[in-house]
């Protein structure tokens, strides 16, 4: 039997989405063809360590490396790329397989001046430039991703939108870019809750059987749009005085939006908890689940809500709405459009069948096209295309 391949997968984001995939993919890898191990930072997200402690349970080797959240600081920044090759240099390593835009170009870069040589793949997770910053900066974020495009011997796009907009923009040619969906490890094909372990669960939180509970679960930061849901609330809460919001997570925006809800009159109608291991105890609380988010990859909280057999409310961005078709398995409203929101929210609080034709066929969607052994096998194919292709 030939010796497992090392491959060397890198990030700084160490929280959200990325995170993650990042932790579903390296577990989830043949490590009878593929020896993983991890080169990250750990300041993001403390909590990040739980993820760490698994995989050393599972023999993964973990190195840390301090990488900075700041776009540009120039000496953290070169003393960050200074370790990375260092590390290059030193351990076998056949693929580098980069996440995230920080140690997306800080990885490329390190490769391209490694004494060793290896295919390098990455995977963005939404290219910085299609973040929304000053136009300088974000001119700036695509000048610099066109460079290390030249380091990159594969990109791996989470929707077709972030290849569509890659190829537009010409990072590279068209050849260098697959898409290879998130994917989900969830039985989605199970019955759901009934009426009477919805309302038990309902009632520990006070919420009553007529009340309609609107909710999502994420980071609190200003990606995800959770400002946006508030003014739709506002909106909402003449027209539906039953209404509740329910948020779980955490995150940097957190004390802006608390402010936000009283400021708007909504602190009555507003929980916050943090987010839960397994979030199905959130999802069966929710009447509606809404995903307000100003921009995206393909976020994990919109598939699993999908195969929790929610009615959903999402922004038309990056890779929803090629899980999401308006009016089939959910509603899609432009983002940051508050007035939109809130009308779609209302339809979905007034009609209870509505509801329930949308979730049964987002669960559906999901169980069809976003599998997470679909997304390790295909994540699998490109390594074994790169090791049949070694560098000269």
């Amino acid at each position: 039997m030939m010796k497992p391949v090392p491959i060397l997968l890198m990030t700084e984001a160490t929280a959200g989405g990325t995170r993650r995939h990042l932790f579903d993919l390296v577990t989830g890898l043949d490590r009878n063809k593929f020896a993983p191990s991890i080169l990250c930072s750990t300041l993001r997200d403390p909590a990040f360590q739980t993820d760490i402690e698994r995989f050393k349970e599972l023999d993964i080797p973990v190195r840390i490396v301090t990488m900075h959240r700041d776009p540009f600081h120039p000496w953290r920044d070169n003393a960050a790329l200074a370790a990375i090759r260092r590390h290059l240099d030193a351990e076998p390593c056949r693929i580098l397989h980069t996440h995230s835009s920080k140690a997306g170009f800080l990885g490329r870069l390190a490769a391209r001046q490694s004494a060793r040589k290896l295919r390098v793949i990455h995977t963005p997770h939404v290219f910085p430039f299609r973040m929304r910053a000053p136009l300088p900066l974000g001119l700036l974020y695509e000048r610099l991703e066109k460079t290390a495009a030249r380091w990159t011997d594969q990109f791996i796009c989470v929707c077709e939108e972030e290849r569509f907009d890659a190829l537009r923009r010409r990072l590279a040619e068209p050849d260098k870019f697959t898409v290879i969906r998130n994917g989900i490890d969830q039985p989605v094909a199970t019955a759901p809750d009934t009426d009477a372990e919805t309302e038990r669960a309902r009632a520990r939180f006070g919420y009553r059987p007529q009340d309609i509970v609107i909710g999502s679960v994420g980071r609190f930061a200003i990606q995800k749009g959770f400002d946006v849901l508030l003014q739709a609330a506002r909106i909402l809460a003449p027209r539906l005085p039953n209404m509740h919001l329910f948020l779980a997570g955490e995150g940097p925006e957190q004390r802006r939006i608390e402010t936000l809800a009283r400021r708007l009159g909504l602190q009555s109608k507003l929980r916050i908890l943090p987010p839960p291991a397994n979030p199905d105890e959130i999802h069966r609380l929710l009447d509606i689940f809404v995903l307000p988010s100003l921009w995206e990859g393909l976020p994990y909280g919109l598939l699993e809500a999908m195969a929790a057999r929610k009615a959903i409310a999402a922004a038309r961005t990056g890779g929803v709405p090629e899980a999401i078709a308006d009016n089939e398995n959910g509603l899609l409203t432009p983002p940051g459009h508050a007035e939109a929101l809130a009308d779609a929210l209302n339809r979905l609080a007034q009609d209870p069948a509505l509801r329930k034709r949308l979730g049964k066929h987002a669960a559906e969607t999901v169980a069809e096209k976003f599998r997470l052994d679909a997304m390790i096998a295909k994540t699998e194919q490109i390594y074994d295309k790169w090791i049949d292709n070694p560098p000269a």
